[in-house]
């Protein structure tokens, strides 16, 4: 008799598991898309490149790469420059410019409260493939 008990509240108790582990699988899933995207942000190099135009050193990834070129948030030029004519890189435009260089300007003020010396910040704005929609990349690199 207490065997029988014992089964059914043990098959209870297993059907109540399984149901919590269902439900938290799409949690899983975003956890583990999260640890893959963290992981590969953390495993990117952030390279530091000089604007020629401006003097003034900039940082290098993903979002300001086009080719081997990378763009300045200062001059808004790609170094080393693109010489293909029948190609056009990308290049922020009206308010997606402004907001870029407003940012620029702040988070380097940021920086420098914060570091004091001895860093280098670069922001980027760019489109997103939503409609009147943006996305932005905010770098820091200590540079000593």
């Amino acid at each position: 008799m207490f065997q029988r008990i014992w089964e059914l509240s043990a098959l209870s108790l297993k059907t109540k598991i399984l149901k919590k582990i269902s439900k938290l699988r799409p949690i899983n899933l975003l956890v583990s898309n999260f640890c893959f995207l963290f992981e590969y942000i953390f495993r990117t190099t952030i390279e530091t490149f000089e604007d020629a135009d401006k003097g003034i050193d900039y940082l290098g990834c993903e979002y300001n790469k086009d080719g081997d070129s990378y763009r300045s948030p200062w001059s808004n030029k790609y170094y080393p420059a693109i010489d293909d004519p029948s190609y056009t890189p990308f290049h922020p435009t009206g308010n997606l410019l402004e907001m870029e260089v407003k940012a620029n300007d702040v988070f380097a003020r940021y920086a420098k409260l914060y570091y004091d010396k001895d860093f280098i910040t670069s922001v980027y704005f760019f489109e997103s493939g939503a409609t009147d929609g943006y996305g932005s990349c905010w770098l820091v690199k200590k540079s000593k």
